[in-house]
């Protein structure tokens, strides 16, 4: 087995959103190969992996119909080719990462695109 330990965030809890994020340090011992799973008996059940499948090819379905269904009313996904409030966080978000504030940042894209923020 090998030891891993990385960070990771908390930024919600209980369905709120925290007023800073929490970082805190996992540390979990993960299988090298499939013989140390059936060596340690934590190999899964033929109906445990009957299950998994089964969950899986759900979830497939399900997000297949819903975006059939959500197509045939007539409701696309926002791009930048079809939605200017994308193109517009998309242009914020270049003015930002080459330094602005994000208020400079979304005023210099308004100007630029000629778009005014709906929010």
């Amino acid at each position: 087995m090998t030891k891993e330990t990385f960070e990771a965030k908390a930024e919600k809890a209980h369905g709120k959103l925290l007023p800073s994020p929490i970082v805190f340090q996992v540390t979990v011992e993960k299988y090298d190969g499939i013989e140390e799973v059936r060596a340690a008996n934590d190999y899964p059940s033929d109906a445990d992996v009957v299950d998994f499948l089964n969950a899986a090819r759900k979830a497939a379905a399900t997000t297949a119909a819903r975006t059939a269904a959500l197509e045939a009313a007539g409701i696309v996904k926002p791009t930048r080719d079809n939605d200017p409030q994308v193109r517009l966080k998309e242009m914020a978000a270049l003015f930002k990462s080459n330094g602005m504030t994000m208020d400079a940042a979304r005023s210099a894209a308004s100007t630029a695109l000629g778009i005014e923020w709906e929010e």
